[in-house]
């Protein structure tokens, strides 16, 4: 990033996976093997040296077919890992 000048940053989360774009151009991207979980977006800053223009937060609606895995995540996401790790077990 350089300074002085507007970058255009970009967090994508679907399903289990984080993408960061700059500039429309991907950097980097997370595959978790665990349930991503919250609802919160944060930003933090390590010093004041920062503008922000304006900030957009978007939010798709649900597949028409839904993942087999939709149901132990939820259950582990609610740290309710008896009937995560039974439904996990059923689907394998």
């Amino acid at each position: 990033i350089q300074p002085n000048v507007w970058t255009k940053f970009c967090i994508e989360k679907i399903d289990h996976s984080i993408h960061v774009f700059l500039n429309d151009q991907l950097q980097f991207s997370y595959l978790s093997h665990a349930p991503l979980e919250g609802t919160h977006i944060g930003i933090m800053l390590r010093d004041n040296q920062l503008d922000l223009e304006e900030i957009k937060i978007y939010e798709a609606g649900q597949n028409v077919m839904v993942n087999c895995l939709k149901v132990p995540d939820a259950f582990f996401a609610h740290k309710d890992y008896d009937k995560a790790i039974s439904e996990y077990r059923r689907i394998g």
